[in-house]
C-alpha cells in the first residue's frame, strides 16, 4: 500500500494539480504535468490525447504541446474546498473559463494534421463521431 497511488477522480486535483495559483506548463523539463485540458468526455479522453501527443515525438517541441494543452486556472481568491478545487462550476464566461480554453484547444489541434486525423473517429473523443470538417464547423 505506501507504493500504491489512489486517484480520487471527482476532486478537481486534475483540474488544477496542486498548484491554486497558477499551474506549470503540461510539457516542461522532461516532465508531464497531467492537467484537464479538454474536460467532457473526461480524463480517458484527456489521457489518451497527452499518449497521441508523446507519440508524435519531436514533431512538436514541449512549448508547442503546452500551448495546445491550455487548462484553467484556480481562482486564488475563492477558498479552496477539502477535496481541492473544481472546475466543475459554468460560472461568467472569461479567457481563463474552461469551455473557453476547451475551444481553443480543439482549434489548434484542429490545425495540426495528425491531431485532426485522429480526432476523427476516436471513441474516448465527444466530437469523434463527427468528420474533421464538421469539427472545424463547430469551432
Amino acid at each position: 500500500v505506501a507504493d500504491t497511488v489512489f486517484v480520487h477522480c471527482s476532486a478537481g486535483a486534475f483540474n488544477y494539480s496542486k498548484h491554486p495559483n497558477k499551474s506549470p506548463p503540461v510539457y516542461g523539463d522532461n516532465v508531464l504535468t497531467i492537467q484537464d485540458v479538454y474536460g467532457t468526455p473526461g480524463f480517458c479522453f484527456v489521457g489518451s490525447f497527452f499518449g497521441r501527443l508523446e507519440a508524435m515525438g519531436d514533431v512538436l517541441s514541449d512549448d508547442e504541446k503546452s500551448f495546445m494543452c491550455l487548462a484553467p486556472q484556480a481562482d486564488a481568491s475563492e477558498a479552496v474546498p477539502p477535496l481541492g478545487p473544481s472546475g466543475g462550476d459554468i460560472g461568467a464566461i472569461s479567457e481563463n473559463h474552461g469551455l473557453v480554453q476547451r475551444v481553443r484547444n480543439l482549434e489548434k489541434w484542429l490545425n495540426v494534421p495528425e491531431l485532426k486525423g485522429w480526432l476523427e473517429g476516436h471513441r474516448l473523443f465527444n466530437l469523434g463521431h463527427l468528420e474533421a470538417k464538421q469539427m472545424v464547423g463547430i469551432v
